[in-house]
């Protein structure tokens, strides 16, 4: 992670396989060391096929002479070994997807077939939660896994957004549109929006590509218009315009919601995950518990009825500003208590 990097400047880096184009600037000015998986045919378009060898190569990495090991991962990361009296920091954005939370979608059809390398991804990765010596969470969602795959406490620390680019600190005058940001993919739950939106025929821009995007624009109306991935500053544009940020997925964190307020845009939620940490009902925005448009469209038409404050939508988004999250995940490293819930007070 790049703010990390920030943190820690002289560190050395080392993950299964690195594509330099594909990379942040940081990660191409440092020694990245990378597994045997590197080398493997396809392993740069087709990364995820190697997916049965990732034990493997996350525990071929030498560690020995490294003081402090900082993990972060989604996946087998964690799974590094740390050399004799290091410290293993694990800043887990979630429990393996793979096996815990999308083996639908990352194993679709072949599922069945998939499931002994499931059962042996899953016994490896409860086995290996016993290497770091402190789990940090990204979210009290996340915290909440890591409790109930691994049995293991954790800390929250909010991951690090870039607020101050986002940052609208004079009221704008909202226009009569909703926004959607994100990739086009199943639990984005997108269909969801645009059923709604097709019901009550208001504007939606959707912003984001994926596979579904086809098959998504066939059944929008003419009130619903989409865009490829946009400019950060277009991006910033449109958040301190649009009426409303819909954002009816669960995710594990989610920083598109908080870019939004960011932009003293309010952010109409699927009360799940995330953004039980990150948008606060009443105040920032509204949530909807179904899973039914008709849940989404209660809550458009609560948002009518409301007057919310642009000063306390954006003063909630400033406290995930990475400078915040340096100072947070300092004091974890370190081992001085972090506050495992930050209490939001309107002002």
């Amino acid at each position: 992670m790049k703010v990390i990097l920030e943190i820690y400047p002289q560190a050395d880096i080392f993950t299964l396989a690195n594509d330099p184009k594909k990379t942040f600037e940081t990660f191409r000015q440092k020694k990245v060391t990378t597994s045997f998986i590197q080398h493997l045919p396809f392993s740069g378009r087709h990364f995820r096929m190697y997916l049965p060898l990732f034990p493997k190569a996350v525990e071929s990495f030498d560690l020995r002479g490294y003081d402090l090991v900082i993990s972060v991962h989604h996946c087998v990361a964690k799974g590094a070994k740390a050399g004799k009296g290091a410290r293993h920091i694990s800043y887990c954005l979630t429990p393996m997807r793979y096996i815990w939370v999308y083996e639908d979608e990352y194993f679709g059809r072949f599922r069945k077939m998939a499931r002994p390398l499931v059962r042996y991804l899953k016994r490896w990765d409860v086995r290996t939660a016993a290497n770091p010596d402190i789990f940090l969470a990204i979210s009290n969602h996340v915290r909440g896994r890591v409790k109930r795959c691994y049995n293991k406490d954790s800390e929250v620390v909010f991951p690090p957004v870039d607020t101050g680019y986002f940052l609208n600190e004079s009221p704008p005058k909202r226009e009569n549109f909703y926004l959607i940001v994100g990739e086009l993919v199943p639990y984005k739950r997108t269909e969801l929006a645009i059923r709604a939106f097709n019901a009550i025929e208001r504007p939606l821009v959707i912003i984001g590509n994926g596979p579904c995007r086809g098959r998504l624009k066939k059944m929008a109306g003419r009130n619903i218009k989409f865009l490829d991935w946009q400019p950060a500053e277009s991006l910033k544009d449109y958040y301190s315009r649009a009426r409303a940020l819909v954002y009816p997925q669960k995710e594990d964190f989610g920083i598109v919601a908080v870019e939004a307020q960011a932009a003293g845009c309010p952010v109409i939620a699927y009360k799940k995950g995330g953004a039980l940490d990150t948008v606060v009902d009443g105040v920032t925005g509204v949530f909807f518990e179904g899973k039914t448009p008709g849940f989404l469209i209660e809550a458009i038409r609560k948002l009518d009825t409301m007057r919310l404050s642009h000063r306390d939508i954006v003063e909630n988004a400033k406290r995930f500003d990475k400078e915040i999250f340096k100072e947070r995940f300092i004091e974890a490293v370190e081992g001085k208590p972090v506050p495992r819930e930050v209490e939001y007070a309107v002002r």
